[in-house]
């Protein structure tokens, strides 16, 4: 298998593989029904969500290479992800169990994928951003946030029932409809 090549750095074009050339070409170019090339000539674009592109292309016009933009967004969010990630089990445990729900993340055997030219990482940080948020009450902060994971993969619309979860627990306990939960 040949790997392609990024940018004139080995080290940076390791994090591009499978959907990368996908968020490059959307990042460059926009949204388009015609194939990115001729070895997947009955795929578009098209399925692919717009926020992470958005923010490839933003990011890009600042330093100059759009590739290098998608590894810092995907770095930036993994290290966001890790913050709430912690935030979030802190809520319930101690920092000694918050710790270790991170390092576990990054040592999980495909985390590697974090740092990829992916939506995974945003998507993550994005998510985990909004259960922080709705824990601790602030619904504009985890709306805000939902929204956006909506915009970043086609799963993320989801987000509203475990929020609506978080949201009603509390009033169907206050009002006794729910004895143990």
């Amino acid at each position: 298998m040949n790997q392609r090549i990024w940018t004139n750095n080995v080290w940076l074009d390791i994090w591009g593989v499978w959907d990368t050339g996908w968020y490059l070409d959307i990042s460059q170019n926009g949204y388009t029904a015609r194939p990115l090339d001729e070895l997947i000539s009955f795929q578009t674009n098209v399925v692919f969500f717009p926020l992470y592109p958005l923010l490839m292309r933003f990011l890009g016009s600042i330093i100059g290479n759009q590739y290098t933009a998608g590894v810092i967004i995907s770095n930036f969010s993994l290290i966001v992800a890790c913050i709430y990630l912690y935030k979030l089990v802190r809520l319930d445990s101690d920092e000694s169990s918050a710790f270790r729900s991170v390092k576990y993340l990054l040592l999980f055997p495909i985390s590697f994928i974090l740092s990829g030219v992916f939506t995974e990482s945003l998507y993550l940080a994005l998510a985990l951003m909004c259960f922080y948020y709705a824990r601790t009450g602030k619904w504009q902060l985890a709306g805000i946030f939902g929204f956006f994971l909506s915009l970043t993969r086609s799963v993320g619309v989801l987000i509203v029932l475990p929020l609506l979860y978080e949201g009603l627990m509390p009033l169907l306990k206050e009002k006794g409809y729910l004895k143990k939960f």
